[in-house]
């Protein structure tokens, strides 16, 4: 018979546990309304992400129908989420996010445009800031997207560390289309200090891997 083992306890790892204002109003005072809908969305989108095969007129009004369905709960999810501020949150990784997207939202300009059908770029300022939302929300309260948002930035980290990631130019993103930030020195410098930390954290990677190396072989 397998036996389930005891999960982990902050006190288990020596981790004071602090519970954050959102955190508390989500998981406690919205907790009903979350597991429904949040549920619902997680569903709606995996639905959304399926390929459908069925052909013919009545297939294709019940997807739209559906898909309709998907995007309300989404909406729904996003609208009840608390406001995120750095008050009435706690965790490192969720501050990280702020600054991330308090500089991205100060240099995205993408408000909507009169002429929607000639510039179907414009339009997504509303888009990035209810993705803001969903993210430092999840963050915050959720530590199974939490960790794993972590592990991703730590792989993204090392794939550009070993020049997986193709390097991003000083002159992007393109002033031309909805980005605003400065040029050229502002950004030009801002690049060559990047620069310096990567080659710094380049070296630092190379040592632990040559430290692992020599463990490995006195061990052996």
């Amino acid at each position: 018979m397998f036996k389930r083992e005891k999960a982990l306890t902050a006190k288990d790892l020596n981790v004071t546990w602090v519970d954050s204002p959102l955190r508390r109003d989500i998981i406690l005072d919205r907790r009903r309304f979350f597991q429904k809908v949040k549920a619902d969305a997680m569903k709606a989108l995996v639905w959304a992400a399926q390929k459908r095969t069925k052909s013919g007129r009545v297939n294709a009004i019940l997807d739209k129908v559906r898909l309709f369905g998907a995007v309300w709960g989404i909406l729904q999810m996003v609208n009840r989420y608390p406001e995120p501020t750095r008050q009435n949150c706690y965790e490192p990784l969720t501050f990280c996010l702020f600054d991330f997207w308090d500089e991205f939202l100060k240099w995205e300009n993408n408000p909507e445009h009169p002429e929607k059908e000639r510039y179907p770029l414009f339009g997504r300022e509303q888009l990035w800031k209810a993705v803001r939302k969903i993210e430092l929300c999840q963050a915050e309260h959720d530590w199974y997207y939490r960790q794993r948002d972590h592990w991703r930035i730590m792989w993204f980290i090392k794939a550009y560390l070993e020049g997986k990631v193709p390097e991003l130019l000083p002159t992007m993103p393109d002033r031309r289309i909805c980005w605003d930030e400065p040029l050229p020195k502002e950004r030009l410098l801002t690049w060559l200090e990047f620069q310096h930390y990567k080659e710094k954290a380049k070296a630092k990677l190379v040592e632990a891997r040559d430290n692992d190396k020599e463990r490995a072989t006195s061990v052996s």
